[in-house]
């Protein structure tokens, strides 16, 4: 008699293995769907929700940009499932830089944290920043 239960139960115990498997296979999809959903509506609706005002020390150091079209570029990295590098050019501050003058350390910080809080504003979720051994950050999709 034992050994009639014992392939009943191995039979029982790899359905349930397979049940489980299934529903994380389910359940990560379903992450999934519901990050690209999240993604997909902040591309569409970044130009309502934490604009900020930045400038860009190699392009025009005069003018002012607005953060919905690099916040958008941003998102469509975490679309495509990857982060990418910031521009160490892009600050927040009232001054503006010419020549050899760089921008100071905290106004480039105030644009990391801005650019952080558009995107946790617009998805819900906060993306992460990191220092880079070559000193440049990267910003990923949590």
């Amino acid at each position: 008699m034992m050994s009639a239960e014992s392939p009943q139960k191995e039979n029982l115990s790899s359905k349930f293995n397979d049940l489980n498997n299934e529903v994380k296979t389910l359940r990560t999809t379903i992450k999934n769907r519901d990050k690209m959903r999240a993604i997909e509506w902040a591309i569409d609706n970044v130009d309502k929700f934490g604009c900020f005002e930045y400038k860009h020390k190699k392009v025009n150091t005069t003018n002012t940009y607005q953060s919905p079209e690099y916040v958008q570029s941003v998102l469509v990295w975490f679309r495509k499932g990857q982060g990418t590098f910031l521009d160490n050019n892009i600050y927040i501050s009232p001054n503006t830089y010419c020549h050899m003058e760089q921008p100071k350390e905290d106004e480039r910080e105030e644009f990391r944290f801005r650019l952080s809080e558009q995107i946790f504003q617009l998805t819900g979720t906060k993306p992460r920043i990191m220092k880079k051994d070559d000193g440049r950050y990267a910003i990923h999709y949590s």
